[in-house]
């Protein structure tokens, strides 16, 4: 799908969402933008909020809207809309997208400006279906998600697998884990 079909269909998602929620103040993130720009599968839609009164008045819209509540984790519910749809609405920071662990999920859906957010090098990373880690700080189950891709047909960057392996081998030498 090319970036302007993207940010049309994320500009729709957005106006369903919000019409189930009752706010339109969140940002969309992560896979569903991801797949959809390989014209992939998605399993669900991630609604990020950094206001804590909006992301409670999306979870009550989205009870009284007759969604179907799946689980919660914290600070994020999950639920399925009466048209099949997962969606994930979840509490957090502003500029969390740039804290995401593979750059392959900074991809973010600028409702107030209409702006598909995705810098060319990240575009290059999904394209491409690589796994790039952009950070040195990894949980043990970072592996279990590079799998998940992987398992996907994604492949994973020789600078990657070192950070894995480098994490991996931390983590056995560490008690904490």
């Amino acid at each position: 799908m090319n970036k302007e079909n993207l940010r049309a269909l994320a500009r729709k998602t957005h106006t369903a969402i919000t019409r189930i929620t009752g706010t339109s103040s969140f940002t969309i993130s992560g896979g569903f933008l991801r797949d959809n720009l390989n014209s992939e599968e998605t399993s669900d839609i991630d609604c990020f909020f950094i206001d804590r009164k909006k992301y409670d008045k999306a979870v009550n819209g989205a009870i009284n809207s007759g969604c179907t509540f799946i689980k919660e984790r914290k600070n994020s519910q999950q639920f399925l809309t009466a048209g099949g749809k997962t969606i994930d609405l979840i509490f957090t920071y502003e500029g969390y997208v740039f804290d995401f662990d593979f750059t392959m999920n900074m991809i973010s859906y600028d409702f107030g400006n209409d702006k598909l957010l995705l810098s060319p090098e990240v575009e290059k990373h999904i394209l491409d279906k690589v796994l790039i880690i952009k950070t040195n700080k990894l949980p043990i189950g970072l592996i279990e998600r590079a799998k998940k891709f992987y398992d996907r047909g994604w492949g994973i960057s020789r600078e990657t697998k070192v950070k894995l392996m480098n994490n991996y081998l931390d983590g056995v030498n560490d008690a904490t884990y």
